[in-house]
């Protein structure tokens, strides 16, 4: 059984092209991690924010 030079080729390209949407595949997955994170990161700076707004305001009545 003797592949010829295309069939050859033909499978080369094939493993080629599933290699590289493999490896797109996971920068995808990479780049949808990161923005979940920047989001969640983002609430949760927000989050802080107003809760130490609030712990100063209170501070502030009580010296009053």
């Amino acid at each position: 059984m003797t592949d010829t030079l295309c069939d050859i080729v033909k499978q080369s390209m094939r493993a080629f092209r599933q290699q590289l949407f493999g490896e797109w595949g996971f920068l995808a997955l990479l780049a949808l991690l990161c923005a979940g994170l920047t989001w969640l990161q983002f609430r949760w700076t927000g989050e802080i924010s107003r809760a130490e707004a609030e712990r100063l305001r209170g501070g502030v009545r009580e010296t009053f």
